[in-house]
């Protein structure tokens, strides 16, 4: 989950997105969205489509970089 938290981080945070305002945009708690970002949240695919979404990518373009450290760690 750390590496979904990461990836997440890096893409708001280059959208200049508040992790309140991306909180807000995902229907849940700032709190909340503070975990997965630090990878201390467990969260499904449902709300995996909300992030990308609110980040305007594509599922695939959100988990990309996790595929591929998934891939090289083996």
């Amino acid at each position: 989950m750390e590496l979904i938290g990461s990836r997440v981080r890096k893409l708001r945070e280059e959208q200049g997105i508040s992790q309140e305002n991306m909180a807000r945009l995902c229907g849940i708690e700032r709190s909340y969205y503070g975990r997965i970002e630090r990878g201390k949240a467990n969260i499904g695919i449902e709300l995996l489509l909300r992030i990308a979404a609110a980040l305007a990518v594509g599922l695939p373009e959100l988990v990309i970089d996790v595929t591929e450290e998934i891939c090289r760690r083996g």
